[in-house]
């Protein structure tokens, strides 16, 4: 019974995380990408792919300086585009 009661939890907290989650997602995008990318240039990619993808780009050349960006924050973007697209 205490097993139900803590996954009924964890499942409850989940749910209301995930639009805040998002939100914040949104809102980093803006801050820290939307200067040169819209939301869409990712659609289809997987949040993995993504988190994948900004790696590559903190160590890029080619690309503006990330690594003032939280891990917090790259996350949050990275769940938002997966599910804008």
């Amino acid at each position: 019974m205490r097993s139900i009661t803590i996954l009924t939890a964890a499942a409850a907290l989940a749910v209301m995380a995930g639009p805040t989650h998002a939100g914040d997602g949104k809102a980093a995008f803006e801050k820290e990408c939307g200067e040169c990318h819209y939301a869409d240039d990712f659609a289809g990619e997987t949040k993995e792919d993504l988190m994948g993808l900004f790696k590559v780009i903190a160590g890029s050349e080619d690309h503006p300086d990330i690594s003032g960006v939280s891990g917090k924050d790259l996350s949050a973007i990275a769940g938002y585009l997966a599910s804008a697209g």
